[in-house]
Order: C-alpha cells, then sequence, then structure tokens
C-alpha cells in the first residue's frame, strides 16, 4: 500500500453515467478529481443496460417493417435473425462508448483510476489497482459514492440455473423458449424483444398485471399488446424454483424446468430461464465497518435532497439511493451536487417531480407525472379527470388483420381547480375543465418513447386542458390526439 494519499479536492468512486458527469463537472469548475472504476466505464446503462437494450429494440423495429413491408408494395424480405453478428456489432459500439467516456474523462482533466475504491474513513479512500495488486491512498475534502447496481436474485431452488438481465447480453444465439421472470420494466422490455426477434416467450408476474407502479389503464393495455403478439403472460404465478431437465445443464444450455404458482404446482421448460426481477445497490467492499454511511431499510444509501449521507462530505447518487433509477436522474444529480459543492450554488437540488419515464416495451410506453390511481390518492378523487383516446396508428392502417394490429392508447389526468369537484357521472362546468391543471400523461404505442419528453416540458410548466386546446396540432401524428382530447372547449382556448 501506499505510504502518502494523494491529495484531491473530489473522489469519486463509480463511473458510471452519475459518477463520470459528477466528476467532469466538478473538474470543469477547478476542482481536482480523481474517479476510480474497476469495470468498463459507463455503468450499467453503457455496458448492460440503457444503450445495448435500445440496440435490440432498433433490431426488433426493423424485423417488424421487414414483415409489413409487403404492404406498402415493397417485396417481402428475409427477417431471420443472425445473433452472433448483432451481437457483435452492438459490443462493438459499446466499446467505443467505453473508450469516449475514458477520453472525455482525460479531457476533462480527471485522474481515471482503473480499480476498486474502497471507503476507509472521513476523505479517505483506498484503491485496489486492477493492474500489479497495488493498493493506493486517496485524500479528498469531498467523496461521491455512485456504485451503480446489479441484478436481484431471487433466492429460489435452481436460481443458478437462471441467467439474469446482464446476462441477457451474453446471448450469442436466439433461444428457442426463455421464461423471463419479473413484470417490472426490465421483464417486459427483454420478453418483447425477444418476443419480437422470434422467441417462443413466457413472462411471469407475482401480480395480477405487469408495471404494478404505472397507470393501470396503459400497463392493463401493454399486457393486451403483449399477449396478442405471442407473449405468454401468466398473472398471479410467483416463482418458486427452477430445476435441470437435461443432465449437466447449466444457466447457459440445456432445458431448464421453471416451476410457479402459489403452490409451486404448475411447471414450463425453458432453454432460457431469465430473472428480471429487478436491481439493487452494488455496495460489496464499498466502505470500513467504522466508514458505514446510514441506510435505508430498502438497502439504499440514506441521503437527503442534495445527496448527503449521514456522515459530513460524504455523497452518494444513482442506483446506491433511493432516486428513481434513471440515468438521466443519475446525471443530473451527479452535475447539480458539484455545482453546488464547487461553483458555490448552494441551493442546487435535483427536483425529482415530473420526470418522464420511457419503457421500451411493444408498443413503447411513455409517461410523466401521476399514474390516475397515484393522483387520486394525492388530490382526491373527486378533483382528478381522466380523458382517454385509443386509435390505431396511420403506419398499420395498410395491414389488413385489424384485429391485430397495434393500438396506441393515451391517458391524461387532470387536476380540477381548487374548489370544484366531480362525481365522475356528471359534465365539469367548461370554464373549470379549461382551467384543469395536467398532472400525469401516459402514452402507450408506436412513437410514444419521442413524444413524451416534449409534453414532459409542458407538464413540468404547468400545462392546463385549455393549453392543450389552444395548441394547433401536427396532423396527420399520433401526439396530436393529446391536443385534440374531448371535451374540447373553443370557447376556452382563447386567454383573452
Amino acid at each position: 500500500m501506499s505510504s502518502a494519499a494523494a491529495e484531491y479536492d473530489y473522489v469519486v468512486i463509480g463511473g458510471g453515467s452519475g459518477g463520470i458527469a459528477s466528476a467532469r463537472r466538478a473538474a470543469g469548475h477547478g476542482a481536482k478529481v480523481a474517479l476510480v472504476e474497476g469495470n468498463k466505464l459507463g455503468g450499467t446503462c453503457v455496458n448492460v443496460g440503457c444503450v445495448p437494450k435500445k440496440v435490440m429494440v432498433h433490431a426488433t423495429e426493423l424485423r417488424e417493417h421487414l414483415r409489413l413491408a409487403k404492404y406498402y408494395g415493397l417485396p417481402e424480405a428475409k427477417s431471420d435473425v443472425d445473433m452472433a453478428a448483432l451481437k457483435a456489432a452492438r459490443d462493438s459500439y459499446v466499446a467505443r462508448l467505453n473508450g469516449i467516456y475514458g477520453r472525455n474523462l482525460g479531457n476533462s482533466q480527471v485522474d481515471h483510476l482503473q480499480g476498486w475504491g474502497r471507503l476507509e474513513g472521513p476523505g479517505s479512500v483506498s484503491v485496489a489497482m486492477e493492474e500489479g495488486g497495488e493498493t493506493r491512498l486517496l485524500s479528498a475534502k469531498h467523496v461521491l459514492l455512485a456504485p451503480g447496481g446489479k441484478p436481484f436474485v431471487p433466492p429460489v431452488p435452481g436460481s443458478e440455473l437462471a441467467i439474469t438481465s446482464d446476462g441477457f447480453f451474453q446471448l450469442d444465439k436466439l433461444p428457442g423458449k426463455v421464461v423471463v421472470v419479473g413484470g417490472g420494466y426490465i421483464g417486459v422490455e427483454l420478453a418483447g424483444v425477444l418476443n419480437a426477434l422470434g422467441t417462443d416467450v413466457t413472462l411471469l408476474l407475482r401480480g395480477q398485471r405487469p408495471l404494478p407502479s404505472f397507470d393501470e389503464t396503459i400497463a392493463s393495455a401493454l399486457q393486451f399488446a403483449m399477449s396478442d403478439s405471442g407473449v405468454a403472460v401468466r398473472c398471479n404465478s410467483p416463482l418458486a424454483g427452477i430445476e435441470a431437465v437435461e443432465a449437466g445443464a447449466t444457466a447457459m444450455q440445456g432445458r431448464k424446468r421453471v416451476l410457479f404458482g402459489e403452490q409451486g404446482d404448475q411447471s414450463e421448460e425453458a432453454d432460457i430461464v431469465l430473472f428480471a426481477t429487478g436491481r439493487v445497490p452494488r455496495l460489496d467492499n464499498l466502505w470500513a465497518d467504522s466508514a458505514a454511511p446510514a441506510m435505508l431499510e430498502s438497502g439504499h444509501i440514506d441521503v437527503d435532497f442534495q445527496q448527503r449521507t449521514s456522515i459530513p462530505g460524504l455523497y452518494a447518487v444513482g442506483d446506491a439511493t433511493r432516486a428513481p433509477a434513471l440515468t438521466p436522474v443519475a446525471i443530473a444529480a451527479g452535475r447539480l451536487l458539484s455545482d453546488r459543492l464547487f461553483a458555490g450554488v448552494e441551493d442546487a437540488a435535483l427536483d425529482l417531480a415530473n420526470i418522464p419515464t420511457v419503457v421500451f416495451s411493444h408498443p413503447p410506453l411513455g409517461t410523466v407525472g401521476l399514474s390516475r390511481e397515484q393522483a387520486q390518492q394525492a388530490h382526491g378523487a373527486e378533483r382528478i379527470v381522466s380523458l382517454e383516446s385509443g386509435f390505431t396508428s396511420l403506419f398499420y392502417g395498410l395491414v389488413p388483420d385489424t384485429e391485430h394490429r397495434p393500438k396506441t392508447t393515451i391517458r391524461v389526468n387532470f387536476l380540477l381547480p381548487e374548489g370544484v369537484t366531480t362525481d365522475g357521472t356528471t359534465p365539469v362546468p367548461a370554464e373549470a375543465m379549461a382551467n384543469a391543471r395536467v398532472v400525469g400523461m401516459h402514452v402507450l404505442g408506436p412513437g410514444a418513447d419521442e413524444m413524451i419528453q416534449g409534453f414532459a416540458v409542458a407538464v413540468k410548466m404547468g400545462c392546463t386542458k385549455r393549453d392543450l386546446d389552444s395548441t394547433v396540432a401536427i396532423h396527420p401524428t399520433s401526439s396530436e390526439e393529446v391536443v385534440t382530447l374531448q371535451p374540447w372547449s373553443p370557447h376556452f382556448a382563447s386567454r383573452a
């Protein structure tokens, strides 16, 4: 171990999105910064999350377009998937991003230490270097913990026979049959990708529907769409265990049997069992026992609204905290923290209200603000009005199979002005409806992932039904449905 500690203004443990963003912002403010990371730079998002997942989604979109080309007068094209070639191209792209992150750190004058950081005490960090086995000591007035997360593995018999969402990106051939366990966004995304590429997929849900924290109308519409596309969705089917069917079966090889149901008396065989059961903080050997910060019961690091832990000078961002596990949230929190610490912006803090979210399901889902259930709980059911629209995107208009064309579903939740209520059966006065504020917007359908960002700005600014009604639509688009929701009140569309 090095005897003398290298001195810095800021030491960041973790080279994911939040850690890198905070380190570079701090260096931009003139701080001397070190970033410690033992894995590939970019964290979950770049290596086993957002980026490679979106590549897979693009592959499914291309395959779908090839399938439908004949309805547009184009010759039907071969759409078989060369999984090995797709994986190689995807991995090459991710490797380029790893290199870009490294170069960006260097260009920002951030010292990148390839190794494993451990908090030894206030302002003291040891680094087990990847090469040579050397341990270095660092000291800093401010230390940021940004270790990221890892997949949660359910403690059931035979769990070693399953892969996690991380392992999904190691597949170099398309499995014939996959059982996906988990009804959160990871589960529905990966189930949709595999199904769209041609795999036989079963999705096991512990509860009554996928995405239980999302707006019920939208989540139910997604469940219908997934079932209609061929995914076998098994509700109220908790996982009981996994057992080998073929001798010598492993997570990546051989046939397995998945046991599920309240009594564990139901089963399905599969080539691959994929755990999409959420992620937990990656805290292994992150600190000495005497240097541990206060923790939440959930296993996350306890931080306040400005990312401070219970230890002065120690901060945390990203998946290790209870903030929404979204890359842009970690980036924003990390940058604002550096603004506060090194640029004197004392009130810098992340506003967690109205953060837009996209699920890259099939079809995609975009949402911002409160679900109907959340809005009713927060403001009272008598003050919430939900308007909905359902239609088929023009892209599928030429497809003759009208029964199985993907549908777009939109729900917008409005908060009536103070003192105005509704029993749900009588019309709301036009003036009150015009002044009702959007507190939640939820879209399921083609293009929802690109549509929701712009509307999120409007929701964050407090837009009302009047604002939507007075906006001229773009035709023909799916987004025009949001600004033409009935009832429309032309008399109140003008602010004059």
